[in-house]
């Protein structure tokens, strides 16, 4: 077979129940030059979900005459590096992300931006999304907030440092990774200035922050060919009554290590001193949101573990520089209240 075009990278974890679905959205794309890769990330639970997502993959792939990838991961390592696996198993000129439990509307999605891209010759082909969901509830609470962030979108094209300056600065192209084709040896360029990283919080901004000041031409386009399924994801409002909950928020310092580390070095120095001082808002944000997390939503016995965790990943004086900044704020809140 010849190397394909467009690799379609889906990573699975726990979706097994729809991801019939997502595989037949991409089964009726009329772009012929194409493969799916399918990285597993060691999906396990009731019914064997791992071994029916093997099934689901062999009947799809005896089905139809597509070429299908398939890998598994032994133990969880998140989406990150999932997401770079895909990309390591893959041999397309484009990489194409598809969230497990997401799928496409119609038939000419692939060949569209493909096309666009080498019309453009662009790095990244950036189109837009709609929520969806089954669930009335979900609808009504969450889709509306979610649909606002995937709207967000620069029509055109975007050079050079415009592009990072846009989505970070400015706001106003989103940062998800899922619906943008981009292409393959910006994907390899990004990924190597991230070491193997074991978060669950942050990575899109982590990836795409690389992608973005690595490129050299953005395209925006205004059709929706995305479906993003509405989910629970791990909510900022539930408590937290386990340790390893807690890890898996803390975990957020993880993808913001190789950004900063970036910023700080020799290749950062060419960045705009509004697109550094954008990254170190985004992250004091996630600290002082942590620390929001922890003092209303982790039980009282699990406070000074929590709190010692929050310090080993973020770095104690760092936490405790964002502690202070909180108290003065609301310092400030009071005597003018």
């Amino acid at each position: 077979m010849k190397k394909p075009l467009v690799s379609i990278c889906i990573p699975v974890y726990g979706t097994e129940p729809v991801l019939k679905r997502c595989l037949d959205s991409i089964a009726l794309q009329d772009f012929e030059s194409k493969e799916i890769v399918i990285v597993n990330d060691a999906s396990s639970g009731k019914n064997s979900a791992g071994e029916n997502c093997k099934k689901i993959v062999s009947a799809f792939s005896k089905k139809n005459k597509i070429p299908v990838v398939y890998r598994e991961h032994r133990k969880n390592l998140g989406i990150l590096e999932t997401r770079r696996d895909l990309l390591s198993f893959s041999s397309g000129d484009y990489i194409f992300y598809v969230d497990s439990d997401d799928y496409l509307e119609g038939s000419n999605a692939i060949s569209f931006l493909y096309a666009e891209a080498d019309r453009t010759n662009a790095d990244i082909v950036n189109s837009t999304a709609d929520a969806v969901s089954d669930n009335l509830e979900k609808r009504s609470e969450q889709q509306k907030s979610i649909q606002k962030k995937i709207d967000k979108i620069t029509l055109g094209e975007l050079v050079g440092s415009q592009i990072s300056e846009d989505c970070f600065v400015h706001n106003r192209h989103c940062g998800f990774l899922w619906g943008k084709l981009i292409r393959r040896t910006v994907l390899e360029d990004a990924f190597s200035f991230i070491p193997f990283t074991d978060c669950t919080m942050g990575e899109d901004f982590c990836l795409y922050f690389f992608i973005s000041v690595l490129s050299k031409k953005y395209l925006g386009v205004k059709e929706r060919f995305y479906r993003y399924s509405v989910d629970d994801g791990i909510s900022s409002t539930r408590a937290v009554d386990d340790i390893k909950s807690w890890r898996r928020i803390c975990s957020a310092a993880s993808a913001f290590i190789p950004v900063v580390e970036f910023i700080q070095s020799e290749q950062g120095s060419s960045l705009s001193e509004a697109l550094v001082e954008k990254v170190k808002f985004i992250c004091n944000s996630f600290v002082a949101n942590n620390l929001k997390h922890l003092e209303l939503y982790v039980v009282p016995e699990l406070k000074d573990e929590a709190y010692q965790m929050l310090c080993e990943y973020w770095g104690k004086e760092y936490v405790q520089l964002i502690e202070n900044v909180i108290s003065s704020r609301e310092a400030s809140k009071n005597k003018h209240s």
